[in-house]
């Protein structure tokens, strides 16, 4: 009875803090929780940048938000959503806890706003471990680019335009490799032509390295590199990317400016 007492207590305790908190904190979080649910369900990467730091979009790529989508969908229709705990910090910082609840499943959703912006999010539990595991299986099978990133200096994101002379970085990343021994073996070769279809730079052994993986690793390759093109105009990139376990290949192609 002392403990049926006790516990009764702390839920008390809970439903009083949750009606003390500010009403338009909770709106708040609800609003966006639902945004946020609703973008990710029907993939909707548009609105899930513009509720977002861009803190958070540069962590969170379309292709990761994609696999989110993909996840949630194993679950069925989403059906409710409901508050299991608020919190409010300095500088116009909210957290708030969910039970979010599907068809097939029940998830857990950690968000944390600042000053209205959404700044960190987590999807937890058993069935979206699950639903992710699936995810996981299904995409790394398919040797595809996932990714391809212009860098600029501090190894971040931007956009495809470059100075003459100047280092022009970029990030690959492969899906799809075959582990063997505990690594992958990745191959490229790379041209760079001109707008008149000449080819101003080759080197057909850009990369041919073996990448160790531990054994809980994603079976993604990354190739990362940099090249000089001297002279303004546009410009081709092709890659052609080579599973050395396997001799599959496939190419990217990207256009760039330089001026």
């Amino acid at each position: 009875m002392k403990t049926l007492s006790s516990g009764m207590k702390i839920v008390v305790a809970a439903a009083l803090l949750l009606l003390t908190l500010p009403a338009c904190g909770k709106k708040s979080l609800d609003k966006s929780v639902d945004k946020l649910v609703n973008a990710a369900i029907a993939n909707d990467y548009k609105t899930f940048t513009k509720m977002s730091h861009p803190s958070l979009v540069e962590k969170f790529s379309a292709e990761k938000f994609k696999g989110l989508s993909q996840s949630l969908k194993l679950l069925g229709s989403f059906k409710d959503r409901s508050m299991r705990g608020i919190k409010a910090r300095s500088g116009k910082v909210r957290e708030g806890r969910y039970k979010l609840t599907f068809e097939k499943g029940v998830v857990n959703l950690r968000i944390t706003l600042t000053r209205g912006k959404l700044t960190a999010f987590f999807f937890e539990g058993e069935d979206m471990e699950e639903a992710i595991k699936k995810v996981r299986a299904k995409t790394f099978s398919e040797f595809k680019v996932a990714s391809f990133e212009f860098l600029d200096g501090d190894a971040k994101r931007k956009n495809n335009v470059f100075a003459p002379g100047k280092k022009i970085r970029f990030k690959v990343a492969v899906y799809g490799m075959k582990p063997v021994g505990g690594n992958l073996k990745i191959q490229a070769a790379i041209q760079v032509v001109n707008a008149g279809g000449k080819v101003v730079m080759q080197n057909p052994k850009f990369v041919d390295s073996a990448v160790p993986l531990k054994p809980d690793d994603a079976p993604v390759g990354t190739i990362t590199g940099n090249i000089t093109i001297p002279t303004a105009g546009h410009y081709t990139l092709r890659l052609r990317i080579t599973d050395g376990h396997t001799s599959k290949s496939l190419d990217y192609t990207t256009a760039l400016l330089v001026q």
